[in-house]
């Protein structure tokens, strides 16, 4: 099994802190309680602890907050012996945090995106979008990479925005970044029937191993909460 590395660990628990960051700086959680116990400065596990102990958060908000630390220690204890398959276990909880970050935004009023995926053409135009929710999945022809079908134009037109700055960063590189893809952060590639260059955008790099996994980590937790 592959060596995680401690510069892709240190990407994943980056990743965290900043997602943590957004949630109380950006997006107000509980109502703006903790913006001055969590701050750019408060690592993953310091943030982790402020909420663990405030009594704002239900047990059951917590229990998903707690299996994360537990995880995200682990990471730090193994070091440069962590592999990547020890850090996707160590990290899944994370995601689960991330629905609680939502939830809040709900409550708040806030517009919650649903992930998108895309389908390219030869062109590497869009020739379909599918915004995928609590319901299913919902089709719309054509479309554009960061754009969310329904949603409020200030939002699209700040994912544009994002979209635009992402693809003059990673320009030269043979898969563009979707860091602002219907508010979700993974790729998946995959052939569609009877066009061979077709390809589907998704939010998830799946099945990278090494070195990739936290970099595309990283992207992908920071991309699902613009």
């Amino acid at each position: 099994m592959l060596p995680f590395g401690p510069d892709e660990a240190s990407n994943a628990l980056n990743a965290v802190q900043q997602t943590f960051y957004m949630a109380v700086h950006d997006h107000n959680f509980k109502k703006g309680a903790f913006k001055d116990q969590i701050t750019k400065s408060t690592s993953a596990l310091e943030a982790a602890d402020v909420l663990l102990a405030s009594n704002l958060l239900t047990k059951e908000e917590k229990e998903p907050i707690r299996k994360m630390r537990t995880g995200l220690a682990y990471m730090v204890a193994r070091g440069p012996l962590l592999t990547s398959d020890e850090a996707m276990i160590s990290i899944a909880n994370t995601f689960e945090v991330t629905n609680i970050f939502d939830a809040d935004r709900k409550e708040q009023g806030q517009y919650v995106p649903p992930m998108m995926m895309y389908s390219m053409g030869k062109d590497n135009k869009v020739t379909k979008s599918f915004a995928i929710t609590d319901d299913g999945v919902e089709e719309t022809a054509g479309g554009e990479i960061g754009q969310v079908p329904g949603a409020p134009k200030e939002y699209n037109r700040r994912q544009k925005e994002h979209w635009h700055e992402l693809s003059g960063k990673n320009r030269g590189q043979t898969q563009s970044q979707d860091g602002a893809a219907g508010g979700k952060s993974e790729r998946l590639y995959e052939k569609e029937s009877g066009t061979k260059t077709d390809q589907k955008t998704t939010n998830s790099d799946k099945g990278k191993e090494g070195s990739d996994f936290g970099g595309d980590f990283k992207k992908n937790l920071r991309g699902a909460f613009l």
